[in-house]
């Protein structure tokens, strides 16, 4: 006897279909931008380069000076021949006074407005008030120098004594004194300009 056929199960239609593994999409990550390069700052001067800033500005100061006062002088040669010859004669007048004085005054106002300067100049661009002081020492320091060189010439001008002074350690101790003074006399002007420069550089920082 034929054993009747067994029945499998039937499988629903939903099961029937075959089912793929859906992969999972990946979530679409918006693109982040790329950032600029954000430009530096220019760096401060190192310390050596604003040494050699204050130096030059000085040496610049210094030469000017002296080389105004030369030209002062050398085209009022005449005034100051007169003036020679009257102060020998112990008759120096009162005109060829206030010439003398007034020629020494735009002299001193020449040299305090290139040691303003240079102070002014060398704060600004390095913010360092004592390098303000050393460029204005230097300025003094060579203008003195300079003068004092021009004036071992017998016929310069602006050598108002009759008798000319030889060489001695009195005359040289003098005149290191003299560069002494203008030095230490540049270097407070160099200072205050440097001083103002920085200040007003402080000021415009503050909101």
């Amino acid at each position: 006897m034929n054993e009747p056929a067994q029945e499998r199960p039937s499988i629903p239609a939903a099961e029937q279909e075959t089912t793929h593994p859906v992969s999972p999409q990946p979530d679409t990550v918006p693109a982040i931008p790329e950032k600029q390069p954000t430009p530096q700052k220019p760096q401060p001067a190192g310390s050596g380069k604003k040494v050699r800033i204050a130096l030059i500005s000085g040496l610049i100061a210094g030469i000017l000076n002296a080389l105004v006062t030369l030209l002062i002088t050398l085209t009022n040669a005449s005034t100051f021949l007169i003036a020679r010859q009257q102060i020998a004669a112990d008759r120096l007048t009162v005109k060829i006074a206030l010439a003398l004085v007034g020629w020494q005054a735009g002299i001193l106002l020449a040299s305090l407005l290139l040691g303003l300067a240079t102070g002014w100049i060398t704060g600004k661009i390095t913010r360092l008030r004592w390098l303000g002081f050393l460029g204005g020492a230097l300025a003094g320091a060579i203008y003195s120098l300079a003068i004092f060189l021009a004036s071992s010439f017998p016929s310069y001008p602006g050598n108002l004594s009759v008798v000319s002074e030889p060489f001695s350690i009195a005359r040289l101790l003098i005149s290191a004194l003299l560069l002494g003074l203008w030095a230490l006399g540049g270097g407070l002007v160099g200072l205050f300009g440097a001083w103002v420069a920085t200040v007003s550089l402080s000021t415009r920082k503050q909101p």
